[in-house]
């Protein structure tokens, strides 16, 4: 979801992108083909802390600059794939669709800028948690508020349960941040507005505009809208918008920033607007917790970080509740 691209390896547990889903009023899993997709793209966004620090160390690229480069890069490799196999032809240009790819476009822009400047004044690790852990609770509030209808009691349960192994897995820093914090508490909550704003906005397919271009076209923009935000911080650090891409000049810049643009964004989000059409929105929402998860994982395999007991237990229950969520909306039956 918000995968990122930090100066430091911290990053790793970082989020975390955009997202989408399908009413859950009356609508049930119909196959479990769906939900594990979304699944899938969890764990595909957990490479993105990875792959983006690793740009930002080898090339000095900048949080907000990855940001950017994601979104762009990602979102024209789908709109590539799109033009080749036909779909971007097949796309009624009519003005919902318009409008509706500038509305994930614009959020897109807005949670990863929201979540970069929320890392900026305090750290990754406590952005990370609250924006992550705030993603889940917005989905399920925003679903009921739509649907008029509770939450079921599994999803208050499995929703709550991730969020305290979310808590285990990264610890709660016991820095004092002050008027900072605060600050960058309701830049967090923008940024979870911003992932739930795209689930809503993309639960139900319009006819003629096939899912992909949410992480194709509506990327393009949201990267394209990035830009002028890179230029200001920039300016502001005293460098220029051109500084901050020179690093990329080499073989080994330019496959890092391949596979930033590839794995946790054009595949990652490929697979997770394909499968939310017929996942429950807070099941799917669950699914971003992946991400953090991985990200730990993979930090402890390839940097050789050390987790410790508190994040081994969180770990697991993070695992065990996108479980027991997963298998009990892959036993409800399909609703005409």
């Amino acid at each position: 979801m918000y995968s990122s691209q930090f100066e430091r390896p911290e990053s790793l547990s970082a989020p975390i992108s955009a997202t989408s889903a399908v009413p859950g009023a009356g609508r049930g899993a119909a196959s479990s083909g769906p939900l594990l997709l979304t699944l899938l793209a969890g764990i595909l966004w957990g490479t993105g802390g990875l792959t983006g620090s690793l740009l930002s160390e080898h090339a000095g690229t900048g949080a907000v600059t990855n940001g950017a480069i994601r979104l762009l890069g990602g979102g024209l490799i789908v709109t590539a794939v799109m033009a080749v196999t036909g779909m971007l032809s097949d796309i009624r240009w009519d003005r919902t669709i318009r409008r509706r790819l500038l509305v994930i476009g614009l959020a897109s822009a807005g949670f990863q800028t929201a979540y970069f400047c929320a890392v900026a004044l305090t750290s990754v690790s406590l952005a990370t948690l609250v924006t992550i852990g705030l993603c889940p609770v917005l989905v399920t509030i925003a679903s009921a508020i739509r649907d008029r209808r509770r939450p079921e009691p599994i999803t208050v349960v499995t929703t709550s349960v991730a969020v305290g192994g979310l808590i285990l897995l990264i610890g709660f820093p016991g820095e004092n941040y002050g008027l900072a914090a605060l600050l960058a508490f309701g830049l967090c909550f923008l940024s979870a507005c911003g992932f739930t704003v795209i689930t809503l906005v993309t639960a139900t397919p319009l006819p003629g505009l096939p899912s992909m271009a949410a992480a194709g076209p509506a990327f393009v923009i949201g990267g394209l809208v990035l830009i002028p935000v890179v230029a200001i911080v920039s300016a502001i650090d005293g460098s220029s918008l051109g500084a901050q891409v020179s690093g990329i000049d080499d073989w080994k810049s330019i496959l890092l920033v391949l596979a930033f643009a590839l794995i946790p964004t054009a595949l990652a989000y490929t697979a997770y607007f394909r499968g939310v059409e017929g996942t429950a929105p807070t099941a799917a929402a669950l699914s971003a917790l992946l991400e953090p998860l991985t990200a730990t994982v993979l930090a402890a395999l390839i940097l050789h970080e050390r987790m410790g007991t508190l994040a081994i237990c969180g770990a697991v229950v993070i695992g065990a509740a996108v479980a027991v969520r997963a298998i009990h909306s892959g036993r409800r039956p399909a609703a005409g």
